[in-house]
């Protein structure tokens, strides 16, 4: 099953080389859990998580927490709660402007200030802003009280943005216990005013059934509205739906539309875009454009592209097979901390993929992996066990403890594919 960001379904797309299978007389490797290639990986699953967040880039915001998965296949990063700049520059006034360059050069205090003084006098984009400063502690001392007092005054005055952030500190339960169906009520009035952060988290919670009744289709309904508003992450939440046929028909030209669209503002769109260009094997243009957008993601650093990109060079999908490649994009992503990566290093090391076989790097990535969580890398290890000696297991050891102190994240809050 595909998944979704922002609250996303991420199962492995990838389980590692185990084995080899003859194809044209040429033995191949091949992948755990008869996972074959990339080609295979819309069938199998890709989700990710995100940040129910403001998109527009102009936000001040509580930072995203650490992801954390919810229900087994869905995933909540956190909230970011936003000033809407936008809105205060629209007043095109004076103390707007002052306000506006207060806050470019961190002068919270007297941005407080200005806020403070036309938010009494009802100016709504001045009371949503002076909460937001109350709730990040900025230009006076944090209270969540205060800060839900000044988002229900602008609320009430019909500002979709404060509407928004009331519905994230209800969400969230900032200064207050959790309410869900408060927050819901908040994010559909936002959501109904055109508000498209409101129509994504709206969707969201539609797709879980956080705080109203389930319903995948007025979640997929949400995610297309604020996808038409070109919010990356609804757009890729719509194509994965689409692409599943979760809430409506399926509709693979749509849901390659919205990626296509989305790709500049989404890793996770451009991800899926190149998987999905790579189970067209008889399209040479469609297998170039998505060795390209791997080989940007991975240059960006991506884990994930990395791994995509170093496996489709092992199994030779959508461009030559080249181990010497694979190994190199499959270290990168291994030395992030991405344990499935670091489980295909083993076995690439282990069967002699492009290289002499060399059991002590076996060992030492498999080791990496089995701590990340793969529970086949540990399977590794047991089955190299037997054929290395004592002196060779601690060389082994050694070496992976050398990694662990050369990469920081090879292994803890790391990227995983894991479960």
């Amino acid at each position: 099953m595909v998944a979704l960001v922002h609250f996303a379904v991420y199962q492995r797309p990838w389980n590692g080389i185990s084995g080899t299978t003859t194809v044209e007389g040429e033995e191949r490797p091949r992948p755990d859990r008869a996972v074959r290639g990339i080609a295979k990986l819309m069938r199998n699953a890709i989700a990710t998580e995100a940040i129910l967040s403001m998109g527009n880039g102009n936000n001040m915001g509580i930072l995203p927490s650490k992801a954390r998965p919810v229900d087994g296949c869905v995933r909540v990063r956190g909230a970011l709660l936003g000033m809407t700049l936008g809105l205060l520059m629209n007043s095109a006034s004076a103390a707007a402007n002052s306000a506006s360059a207060a806050l470019g050069r961190g002068d919270y205090t007297s941005a407080f200030a200005i806020f403070s003084t036309h938010a009494e006098g009802g100016d709504p984009v001045a009371q949503n802003n002076l909460g937001v400063l109350y709730l990040q502690g900025r230009g006076t001392q944090r209270d969540y009280g205060y800060a839900r007092v000044w988002f229900e005054r602008a609320a009430q005055r019909g500002l979709p943005g404060a509407m928004y952030n009331l519905g994230i500190m209800h969400l969230r339960g900032y200064g207050m216990s959790k309410e869900p169906t408060t927050a819901a009520h908040w994010l559909e009035q936002a959501a109904t005013a055109g508000d498209r952060d409101a129509q994504f988290s709206l969707g969201l919670m539609l797709y879980r059934g956080e705080g109203v009744a389930r319903d995948l289709g007025q979640a997929r309904a949400w995610f297309t509205r604020a996808a038409d508003q070109d919010l990356p992450d609804a757009a890729y939440n719509l194509a994965v739906m689409q692409l599943q046929g979760q809430g409506g028909t399926t509709d693979a030209a749509q849901a390659v539309a919205y990626l296509e669209r989305s790709q500049y503002g989404s890793e996770r769109s451009a991800l899926l875009l190149a998987q999905l260009k790579l189970e067209r094997d008889d399209d040479p243009a469609a297998a170039t454009a998505a060795r390209d957008l791997l080989k940007r993601l991975a240059d960006g650093g991506n884990p994930e592209a990395q791994f995509h990109l170093g496996m489709a060079h092992v199994l030779g999908q959508g461009m030559p097979r080249d181990f010497e490649e694979g190994r190199f994009w499959l270290q990168q992503a291994a030395r992030q901390g991405l344990g499935v990566a670091q489980l295909n290093l083993g076995n690439m090391y282990a069967r002699g993929l492009g290289t002499n076989p060399d059991l002590i790097q076996a060992w030492s990535w498999f080791s990496l992996g089995a701590a990340n969580g793969e529970s086949a890398a540990a399977a590794g290890l047991v089955a190299l066990r037997g054929k290395l000696n004592a002196d060779q297991i601690a060389r082994a050891e050694t070496l992976t403890a050398e990694l662990r102190a050369k990469h920081t994240a090879i292994v803890g809050d790391a990227p995983s594919t894991a479960n």
